[in-house]
């Protein structure tokens, strides 16, 4: 987790306006559990709608090494609230990339949901 700060005090790459560098550095600091950075992941999930910056910083949340219960509750949030401002094929227009994305944010059913 240091090393992750580290770089990012060095290079400045959570700060950076390349969706290409600034969403890979953010997928490395998911990956490595580093919660400084999810206020930043949340504004880019926020500012940014096309599923080619979505998809990875989504998965990176409920998959993986981060793939935790919290980061779950924290991508399905994210998602209800800035689904609206996403590409209208993130947003479901476009049917399967939507279709994809939904599935790695929805919420699992519970057991009693899944015995009915």
């Amino acid at each position: 987790m240091m090393q992750v700060i580290a770089l990012d005090c060095r290079y400045r790459l959570s700060k950076s306006r390349d969706y290409e560098v600034k969403v890979a550095f953010l997928q490395l600091a998911i990956g490595s559990r580093c919660s400084e950075y999810y206020n930043v992941v949340e504004k880019t999930l926020k500012e940014v709608g096309r599923m080619k910056y979505l998809r990875p910083l989504y998965t990176a949340l409920v998959q993986g090494n981060a793939g935790k219960e919290e980061e779950k509750i924290f991508a399905q949030r994210v998602f209800a609230e800035a689904r609206e401002t996403y590409h209208p094929i993130a947003q479901g227009s476009g049917g399967k990339g939507f279709k994809d994305l939904i599935n790695l944010v929805k919420p699992e059913p519970s057991f009693a949901q899944a015995q009915n």
